[in-house]
């Protein structure tokens, strides 16, 4: 679910720069992000990505890789959001689940220490300006996401964060554009 509120919208990196390359060690360190080309499968849900993934390589052979899909909000913070890649039995790489960005690759940092059991895996982020308002706004989607795995995304307290993050993320645009 894309929350921007005025903010610019959360992207995959182009490159992977010093900042990039910090937080994937800050996140799985033994691990390296590599780009990984998104190529939808009609009829997946993006959202749990495990199952999806899991559905897919059920009939196309080989292995769900589980991970961190890397995105920006430019000059504000990187986010290393729960997710899962299908690797084709010849090892490559490749994201069958639909993006609503539109985006072609996702920069994916594998991390085989991370286990799914069926529930929410909080994202992890790294404000690159306006900490105090990036942790707050971190705290708020991470909620989101524990809310939308558990809650149907009308009820009221899923509304109450959805509020919440309006709230914050508009004050953020406005110093942003200040």
């Amino acid at each position: 679910m894309e929350l921007d509120f005025g903010l610019p919208p959360e992207v995959t990196p182009a490159s992977i720069g010093e900042d990039v390359s910090q937080f994937c060690r800050e996140v799985a360190p033994d691990q390296t992000p590599v780009f990984v080309p998104v190529r939808p499968e009609a009829g997946l849900p993006p959202d749990p990505c495990v199952p999806s993934v899991v559905a897919y390589l059920s009939q196309h052979g080989g292995q769900c890789q589980l991970g961190w899909w890397i995105r920006q909000r430019p000059g504000i913070y990187l986010r290393a959001q729960f997710h899962a890649c299908w690797v084709s039995p010849n090892e490559d790489f490749c994201d069958v689940l639909p993006k609503d960005s539109g985006e072609t690759q996702v920069l994916f940092l594998p991390d085989r220490k991370v286990k799914w059991q069926g529930k929410a895996i909080e994202s992890r982020f790294k404000p690159l300006s306006f900490k105090r308002e990036i942790h707050e706004l971190a705290a708020l989607y991470r909620k989101e996401e524990q809310l939308r795995y558990g809650l149907p995304v009308n009820s009221a307290e899923y509304q109450s964060v959805i509020r919440q993050i309006t709230t914050i993320a508009q004050k953020l645009a406005k110093r942003i554009s200040a």
